[in-house]
């Protein structure tokens, strides 16, 4: 049966539900094995499932609390969801060219997830 809308909508809130907890397992249920990611603006990319999950722990550490919003605007094409929202935290150590430790970040995003299956194959964030 193809996913609807709804379904991928669902799944990108699932997605966000997870990060905020932080829900690790949650994650790992919802990301494809072989997914795809970047943030264009902070020149990070990569690859895999293990790699994003080590990622996200890592900011988790650097941000503990950080939190991503919910959706502004949003748009589904196909398999592919375009999500505005804000991320923020506080800096819990010296982030190079992003804050020092005690101070706030803020991030006005465009999220452009690719979605399969009820997984997320593709994640690129701008902003």
């Amino acid at each position: 049966m193809p996913e609807t809308e709804q379904d991928k909508l669902a799944v990108v809130e699932k997605l966000i539900e997870a990060f905020n907890k932080p829900d690790f397992a949650a994650l790992e249920d919802i990301l494809a094995e072989d997914i795809v990611f970047s943030h264009k603006n902070k020149g990070m990319e990569g690859s895999g499932r293990e790699q994003l999950i080590s990622n996200i722990k890592m900011m988790n550490d650097a941000f503990p609390g950080r939190t991503i919003t919910a959706t502004k605007r949003g748009a589904v094409v196909g398999d592919v969801v375009f999500r505005e929202a804000e991320w923020g935290g506080t800096a819990a150590v010296d982030v190079p060219g992003f804050a020092k430790a005690g101070e706030k970040a803020h991030l006005d995003t465009m999220t452009i997830f690719v979605i399969r299956g009820g997984r997320i194959h593709e994640w690129s964030d701008f902003g």
